[in-house]
């Protein structure tokens, strides 16, 4: 069987008397769970609507949304293709304490304060890089929503124009839903309220394959000098939605007759109101509010899930210590053995590792023995980063052989805290090395955001083998990490999953190419080692 990874938190659709309707991304569209992969009662649901999954409107879908997802241990890249969120936050200042203003350039953080100021992504154009590097190996993906949280006026040297352009340039505008897309798609519109309401509706998600959606939050638009109001102006035309705050002094009958507003934003004192808003046909997301900002308690969230919001908003990305912050929740593990692949991604666990003793603990998950003088390859290796133990780790490796304890060298990146680095074992039986990350500048990026790992091994003139691996945060720019050399040729070469202890663990490979003599080549499981290795199908991930 094969089947296709799920979104983790994809959505649950709004529609009377179907609150978990099971999705997950399957070649890039949304669809019904397979057979026997969901509650049986969500899948009769789903099957009875008789309207495929990749026709619901994009506004009938639920989502969990990450709270400042700059701040959490997650990085964004491991966000979108581990956990499979599929909208987050992002806080804008114009100025940090750590860098010169830049005009027309904004800083992410939360609050310009000791501790409140970090981010796995110091400026938005490194946020926007980590979003077009997930688009690039993922073309096909659900839409993107990310709301981006204004902190700082604009102003001279910081203008609507200048976020515009910095959305646009990083982002192909092709690649971006704007307000001027649903207005042309509705003949009869002339504002964004009229683009999805009364004759016209929203797109579709099949119709937002590969598509990201931009709206601005951080003030009401009852002021007329509020962090939003010079976006408004021309708002048809900007990049991003509006998607002020309803506040007290700004209720939502303020901007119920708005024909520039579609989304809105509030914290969740204001949740009542987020089913009036959705039956108009507009979007609502919901924070928490004060120092925790998001909805972090089980019982909130129900609450809120109850209001009808469209966007919740929460600090908790992982699923399997936080289930209930799953939209839909987990399904049960199933327990049988097989690849969980779309194409261009797998999600494999290892349940149980090699007996062998010592510190060779690395079953293949898939291999392919080498035979040219030159081989590589490189992957995405996508991790939890949160609630995992950092001696877990996806690897690509190279082996002299599949007898324990055999000359190796792999690159390695762990499940959680560390950076890529790299392991060797030069010969048999021989005590096994470790290689740090270099500490060489990633720009505005963590040390732990590098999620792409490469290996090469070439056969050198003298009869010996010099074997490299490297590290990138988008597939193409690599970071050396360590070079060794072999007296005799690792020809075994694939995908590996390692640890220090028993226990089930699960990485998602992605993107993974190996170099055929000409080029890369899509590189396929072509074994499954041994019954130590459970390759997960998708909707057990």
């Amino acid at each position: 069987m094969t089947s296709s990874l799920p979104p983790r938190v994809c959505s649950s659709r709004l529609v009377p008397r179907v609150r978990r309707a099971w999705l997950f991304a399957a070649s890039g569209l949304i669809s019904s769970y397979a057979s026997g992969l969901c509650p049986t009662e969500s899948c009769v649901v789903m099957a009875s609507q008789k309207q495929p999954v990749q026709g619901v409107p994009y506004n009938e879908l639920r989502q969990k949304t990450v709270h400042n997802a700059f701040e959490r241990d997650e990085p964004i890249l491991d966000q979108l293709v581990y956990h499979q969120v599929r909208s987050l936050e992002l806080d804008l200042h114009t100025e940090s304490s750590h860098h010169d203003t830049v005009p027309e350039s904004w800083y992410v953080y939360h609050h310009k304060a000791p501790f409140f100021d970090t981010s796995s992504c110091t400026r938005l154009s490194d946020c926007l890089h980590a979003l077009r590097v997930f688009h690039q190996t993922f073309p096909q993906h659900e839409p993107v929503t990310v709301f981006l949280d204004m902190k700082s006026f604009f102003g001279v040297s910081h203008t609507p124009d200048g976020l515009d352009q910095q959305l646009t340039g990083e982002i192909d505008p092709r690649w971006i839903l704007q307000p001027a897309d649903l207005i042309r798609a509705c003949p009869a519109a002339s504002n964004v309220r009229q683009a999805i309401t009364g004759a016209c509706r929203w797109p579709t998600i099949a119709s937002l394959q590969g598509k990201f959606v931009f709206a601005l939050t951080g003030a009401s638009l009852c002021k007329p000098q509020s962090r939003l109001s010079a976006y408004a102006n021309n708002s048809a035309t900007r990049a991003a939605f509006l998607a002020p705050e309803i506040e007290s002094s700004c209720a939502w009958s303020t901007y119920e007759k708005r024909d520039d507003i579609v989304f809105l934003n509030m914290n969740i004192d204001h949740r009542d109101v987020a089913r009036d808003i959705r039956d108009h046909g507009l979007l609502a997301r919901v924070y928490r509010g004060g120092w925790s900002g998001g909805i972090n308690d089980e019982t909130l969230w129900q609450a809120v899930v109850a209001s009808g919001a469209q966007f919740l908003a929460t600090d908790r990305v992982n699923q399997t210590s936080h289930p209930w912050a799953a939209i839909p929740p987990p399904p049960t593990s199933p327990t049988d053995e097989h690849v969980a692949n779309d194409g261009n991604r797998i999600a494999v666990r290892a349940s149980e590792f090699l007996s062998a003793g010592g510190d060779d603990r690395f079953p293949f998950s898939f291999a392919v023995h080498e035979t040219q003088a030159h081989s590589s390859w490189k992957s995405m290796v996508s991790v939890p980063s949160s609630h995992a133990s950092a001696e877990r780790e996806g690897c690509l490796i190279a082996r002299a052989s599949r007898t324990p304890l055999a000359p190796m060298f792999a690159v390695c990146r762990p499940a959680n805290e560390k950076p890529p680095h790299v392991l060797v074992r030069t010969v048999s039986g021989g005590e096994l090395r470790a290689f740090a990350f270099p500490a060489t500048a990633l720009g505005g990026f963590s040390a732990e955001s590098p999620a792409f790992v490469r290996l090469d091994m070439d056969e050198q003139s003298d009869g010996t083998y010099e074997l490299r691996g490297a590290a990138s945060l988008d597939g193409s720019s690599w970071i050396p990490l360590h070079t060794e050399s072999f007296s005799v040729p690792l020809r075994w070469q694939g995908v590996a999953l390692h640890a220090l202890a028993d226990g089930p663990f699960d990485v998602v490979v992605a993107a993974t190419q190996r170099w055929n003599g000409d080029s890369y080549v899509s590189a396929l499981p072509t074994a499954v080692s041994t019954k130590t290795v459970t390759l997960l199908p998708a909707a057990g991930r």
